[in-house]
């Protein structure tokens, strides 16, 4: 069981990867040029870069398990509580 985890995991991974990390690029972007236009209010860019950039990159077996939920778009880390494992 541990051993399909771990080849699912990696499997999936690999095309949730690209999409996560295309994310977080336009995400960077859009918000390098939110900056530039807004006359460089950082919140506003912050704003947009964080839930980009933030989250997982990677499928984890605890994510296919649902020991863990998988997070796509990140929160800031101001306003949440830490992880309690």
């Amino acid at each position: 069981m541990e051993f399909a985890l771990g080849v699912s995991s990696f499997a999936l991974t690999l095309p949730y990867g690209l999409v996560k990390l295309t994310y977080a690029l336009g995400g960077s972007l859009t918000g390098g040029m939110a900056w530039v236009l807004t006359g460089g209010q950082s919140e506003v860019a912050r704003a947009i870069i964080q839930p980009a950039v933030r989250g997982d990159y990677v499928i984890i077996p605890e994510h296919l398990t649902n020991d863990r939920a998988l997070v796509f778009v990140g929160r800031d880390p101001s306003r949440e509580a830490p992880y309690s494992y």
